[in-house]
């Protein structure tokens, strides 16, 4: 079957019939490892709105989205230990309980995410909107906007920053138990940080004010 995610292929298998059937806008939809192997690299035909939202359940096969964009306000949910990747436009939140999630360069991930448990996020391309690391690491290799929210880091995460990190909302803690990194510029568009955990690297951090912070001295805020 083909791997397209249209409105005109009948590539999906419907949850109550089992019967094959199309994509309509307006549904919710899962991925899961029952997919052959061929269409666990899914291309994204134009827009499409999954408004009932996305679950990807995939325990041991890597998705990766490409082409379009995923619109709407249903948010996606990622389980699962294996990998997923966007390498389109992504703009409904996301919420990772699982494995790892990647931006690939010319991806575009809007809504921002909320992590769980041990995962691993990295961007290298662009994120867009409010950040929840609840646990396990975040490393950001290219642009980030939290704006119009926040960046919140719960005890006992790693974020490494080697490029620009926007962050809008005011201002945000580095709470005690976690650590920032920060070997590229941070910019606090709308407040500053408060530095409770461990904050390195030879970065630069811009408040709200213009002025620059170098170090990790703790009186950022």
């Amino acid at each position: 079957l083909s791997a397209d995610w249209d409105t005109t292929t009948s590539n999906w298998v419907d949850s109550v019939s089992l019967a094959s059937t199309k994509f309509v806008n307006g549904d919710a939809v899962m991925f899961d490892d029952s997919a052959s192997a061929s269409a666990f690299t899914v291309t994204v035909v134009g827009t499409v709105t999954p408004a009932g939202g996305t679950t990807i359940s995939n325990e041991f096969n890597d998705y990766t989205f490409t082409g379009g964009t995923i619109a709407g306000l249903g948010a996606t949910v990622k389980d699962g230990a294996a990998a997923l990747t966007i390498q389109g436009t992504h703009n409904p939140a996301l919420t990772v309980n699982n494995g790892t999630f990647t931006v690939d360069p010319g991806g575009i991930l809007n809504g921002g995410f909320t992590t769980f448990a041990s995962t691993v996020v990295s961007n290298n391309g662009s994120i867009n909107g409010p950040i929840s690391i609840q646990a396990g690491a975040f490393v950001n290799n290219n642009t980030l906007d939290t704006s119009p929210g926040l960046m919140t880091l719960a005890s006992g995460v790693f974020v490494t920053n080697y490029s620009t990190m926007n962050m809008g909302g005011g201002t945000w803690v580095l709470t005690s138990g976690s650590t920032l990194a920060n070997y590229g510029t941070i910019n606090n568009l709308a407040g500053r940080l408060n530095v409770s955990g461990t904050f390195v690297g030879e970065g630069t951090v811009h408040d709200s004010t213009g002025v620059p912070n170098t170090g990790g001295d703790g009186r950022l805020a």
